[in-house]
């Protein structure tokens, strides 16, 4: 004795199938506000991050990253992409180095405007 599915086993059966993909995609992309990694900061990630790792194994401090960061820019990437760059070469190559980065990042990362600056009093 076998039962059909109505239509509203139907409609079920075939939400049940649409939401696992839709929610698989949500889940495994990007966030929003992320923003991928430029080619050209790959290609020189890949080509240098030996050099790069070298620089910041001579003298591990924040001021060589910005030394090896100013190499990148004047081999003609933006300075984003010389940031991304570093990050990869770190990632890949000397990832010993990452703390680094956060102190590169801590000391040059654009700080938050405080409210009362940009409502032009203080706000009580």
């Amino acid at each position: 004795m076998r039962r059909r599915l109505g239509n509203v086993g139907l409609t079920l059966l075939l939400a049940v199938f649409m939401f696992i993909p839709i929610s698989a995609a949500f889940i495994l992309s990007a966030p929003a506000g992320a923003d991928p990694v430029s080619g050209r900061a790959d290609v020189y990630a890949a080509q240098h991050f030996r050099s790069m790792c070298a620089n910041l194994e001579l003298l591990p401090d924040v001021e060589s990253v910005e030394q090896v960061v100013m190499i990148a820019v004047r081999d003609g990437l933006t300075a984003g992409e010389a940031g991304e760059a570093v990050t990869v070469a770190v990632i890949i190559g000397c990832p010993e180095y990452g703390y680094l980065l956060d102190a590169f990042i801590a000391k040059w990362a654009p700080r938050p405007v405080p409210v009362t600056a940009r409502v032009g009093g203080v706000l009580r």
